[in-house]
């Protein structure tokens, strides 16, 4: 449904629709009501994880949520009996990083953090490698099979599936990463940093917040998940609603709320190998959700074709805004899997990066 012209310029960013304002006092109401209701569930979900790791990842998951799960909602919840908890912040991209523990190549794990500088906290959500979810350029997968493609891709693939904006990231070793999970203590993370797009003014400020930040102001809570079999491989379905409480008391934001944000469909139409991909990393950096990238039909497209199934025309010129290129027309259609379907063609130019 359309919205009235004055209201969409209004709109703070294009990933997000003119309604996310309106609902975000209904939201708010949502967080003092559930508020008890998402640690029993992350503490339940936990549980489940744990035996889950038993039988099928073994040690190193099992260790994974003995860590984080006891430490990080037993503190949360210490947190939240003595009336202490972090207090809603204003979200800001240049406050988020991702940390990513990596061993001879192979992820242990990600911890998606927020420092909140007014309240002096610093929190996150431990993301498991097995969490199965949405990769750009590469469809649903193991969010640690991202990493083989680049650690940008894993921080897009964790900031579009939380719907918080994650543009920083370090890759540290995994006695490093195991430490700072076992004592919910930051101190010395960044000491062993073996890749990173941080620059030197974000390490230092990071590592200061890191090191001077007190352990009790450190809460680093697991996403839960449930185990999917699909033939002889077990993937494991992220629950992220048992934390969404939490997402939103820290960043502002309700995961679950799906609806704010413009969601999209990217297709290959080029036949250059990765270029989905890319162009769904511009879009998930400007907020918009990206529900599914993949080829398509043929590789003939020489020019990019940006369809609205969903919205209105200014959600069309906002993603060409953001992809540089395009063509826009509106599509009627039943379905309701996307807002917008984008078929990426010979013309668009993938950004530069920092490298």
């Amino acid at each position: 449904m359309s919205v009235e012209e004055s209201e969409k310029d209004e709109r703070e960013e294009p990933g997000y629709r003119s309604s996310r304002r309106t609902s975000r006092a209904r939201k708010r109401r949502r967080v003092g009501e559930t508020k008890g209701k998402a640690a029993t569930a992350a503490r339940t979900g936990a549980q489940r994880f744990g035996l889950i790791a038993v039988a099928v990842l073994g040690v190193i998951v099992l260790g994974y949520l003995a860590v984080v799960g006891v430490n990080g909602i037993a503190r949360w919840n210490a947190a939240r009996n003595a009336d202490t908890t972090p207090r809603p912040f204003e979200a800001s991209v240049e406050d988020n990083a991702i940390i990513i523990g990596v061993e001879n190549g192979d992820v242990e794990g990600f911890l998606a953090l927020g420092l909140n500088e007014d309240a002096g906290n610093i929190v996150g959500i431990g993301v498991p490698g097995g969490a199965f979810m949405e990769v750009p350029g590469q469809g649903f997968q193991r969010v640690e099979d991202s990493f083989d493609a680049g650690a940008d891709v894993s921080t897009d693939a964790i900031s579009n599936y939380l719907g918080v904006r994650f543009d920083k990231y370090a890759v540290i070793d995994s006695a490093s990463y195991q430490a700072a999970l076992q004592g919910q203590d930051l101190s010395g993370v960044l000491a062993s940093v073996q890749e990173t797009n941080m620059s030197e003014e974000d390490l230092t400020r990071f590592g200061a917040r890191f090191d001077t930040t007190a352990t009790e102001d450190v809460v680093i809570v697991p996403l839960p998940v449930r185990p999917i079999s699909l033939g002889d491989e077990t993937y494991f379905e992220p629950q992220l609603d048992e934390v969404a409480d939490l997402i939103e008391t820290w960043w502002g934001v309700d995961p679950t709320l799906r609806g704010d944000r413009v969601r999209v469909i990217v297709y290959n139409g080029a036949g250059v190998p990765g270029i989905a991909g890319e162009a769904a990393q511009s879009l998930i950096a400007e907020g918009y959700r990206v529900v599914e990238t993949r080829n398509a039909e043929n590789f003939d497209h020489e020019t990019t074709e940006i369809y609205i199934y969903h919205g209105d025309d200014l959600d069309g010129e906002r993603v060409r805004e953001v992809l540089g290129v395009g063509e826009i027309s509106r599509q009627d259609a039943s379905q309701d899997v996307a807002d917008i379907i984008v078929i990426v063609g010979t013309d668009f130019v993938p950004p530069e990066t920092d490298g």
